[in-house]
C-alpha cells in the first residue's frame, strides 16, 4: 500500500504548470504578475521537494523533462478538476445546479448545441455542462451526469430512456440535385457518394433498398470521419451523402441541403437520454429528460416507438 506523500505548495504547483505550458519563465511570471525570480524559486523549490529535475534550461526558455512531461499533464488535470470544482461549488451556493453532459460530437453541434438557449430561458436555474466524445462514459462514476448516445438501450446500471430512431437519408447541394431527375443510377454517375467512416455499410444498407442496380463499394467513397464534416462536404458541393435526418433539419429548412432521391432508411441505431439509476430521479436530471423528449416530438413519427 502506498502512503500519501506530503503534497506540494498549490503555489508552487500553478507556477509550474504554467511554465510547463509556456515554456518560459519570463513569460509565466508576465502570466501569474510576479517577478521571473519568483518563478525560478518556486520551481527549484518543487524540484527540490520531488527529488527530480522538472525543467531543462535552453537558451530560448526552458523545457519539461521525460518525468516533468508526465507530472505536468497529471497535474493540469488534477488543478482543472479543482477549478471545476470549485466553480460548480460557488454556482450552487448561488442557487444554481449544474449537469454535465455528454454526447456524441456531430449531435452536440448540430441539434442539442442550438436548442440549448431554450432550455436557459426555462429553467435558468440549471447550468449545462456539456461535453461531446464518441467514446462510452462510466455514467457510475460520478464524473458526467447524463449522456445522450445511440445504442441498444440496455447498459449495466445506467436508466435509459427512448428518445427516437434513427432515419438516414440522402442530402447535397441543391444545385446538385438536378442530376437525380433521370433517376437514380444517372444521378450517381454525376454525383460523387459521400461517406462517414463509422458507417461503412450505410450506403450499402440504403442501396440494397432503394437502389440495388448501384454499386457502393466504401474503397471507392469520399469519406470523414463523423457526420459534422460529411454533412459540410455536402453543403460544399462535393457529393451526394447518407446522413441521421435529425442532423440536417437546419439545413435543409435553411435551403443549404435538399434530399435529391426522397428515399428513407430505418437505421437499426436508436437514441437514448442515460443516467445512474441513482441519479434518474434528481429534479435537475428529471428537468432536462423532459425538455429533451419535447424537443424530440418535432422529429417524425416514424422514428418513435
Amino acid at each position: 500500500m502506498y502512503h500519501q506523500a506530503r503534497l506540494p505548495s498549490l503555489k508552487a504547483l500553478r507556477v509550474f504548470e504554467m511554465a510547463g505550458k509556456l515554456g518560459n519563465f519570463s513569460d509565466t511570471a508576465a502570466a501569474l504578475f510576479v517577478t521571473q525570480s519568483a518563478v525560478s524559486r518556486q520551481i527549484l523549490l518543487l524540484e527540490e521537494e520531488l527529488g527530480c529535475k522538472l525543467f531543462v534550461r535552453e537558451r530560448s526558455g526552458v523545457r519539461l523533462t521525460a518525468i516533468g512531461e508526465d507530472y505536468h499533464r497529471k497535474i493540469s488535470k488534477a488543478l482543472n478538476d479543482v477549478g471545476v470544482a470549485t466553480t460548480e461549488l460557488k454556482l450552487r451556493i448561488a442557487g444554481m445546479n449544474i449537469l454535465r453532459v455528454t454526447t456524441l460530437p456531430t449531435l452536440a453541434m448540430q441539434w442539442l448545441l442550438p436548442k440549448l438557449p431554450n432550455f436557459k430561458a426555462e429553467h435558468p436555474q440549471i447550468a449545462i455542462d456539456l461535453s461531446s466524445s464518441d467514446d462510452l462514459i462510466d455514467l457510475n462514476s460520478g464524473y458526467m451526469d447524463v449522456g445522450i448516445r445511440s445504442g441498444h438501450g440496455q447498459w449495466p446500471g445506467l436508466e435509459a430512456t427512448h428518445l427516437f430512431n434513427e432515419e438516414l437519408i440522402t442530402v447535397c447541394a441543391p444545385d446538385k440535385a438536378p442530376a437525380f431527375a433521370r433517376g437514380l443510377a444517372a444521378g450517381f454517375e454525376k454525383v460523387p457518394m459521400l461517406h462517414t467512416t463509422t458507417r461503412p455499410f450505410a450506403w450499402q444498407s440504403w442501396a440494397e433498398a432503394h437502389a440495388p442496380d448501384i454499386i457502393a463499394n466504401t474503397s471507392q467513397l469520399a469519406g470523414y470521419q463523423d457526420f459534422f464534416i460529411t454533412i459540410q462536404a455536402a453543403i460544399l458541393g462535393h457529393g451526394v451523402a447518407i446522413i441521421p435526418s435529425f442532423l440536417v433539419e437546419t439545413e435543409i429548412a435553411a435551403g443549404k441541403l435538399i434530399d435529391p432521391t426522397g428515399k428513407k432508411l430505418q437505421s437499426k441505431r436508436c437514441y437514448y437520454f442515460v443516467t445512474s439509476r441513482m441519479n434518474t430521479n434528481h429534479p435537475p436530471i428529471a428537468a432536462l429528460r423532459n425538455w429533451v423528449l419535447a424537443c424530440c416530438r418535432n422529429i417524425p413519427s416514424s422514428q418513435h416507438r
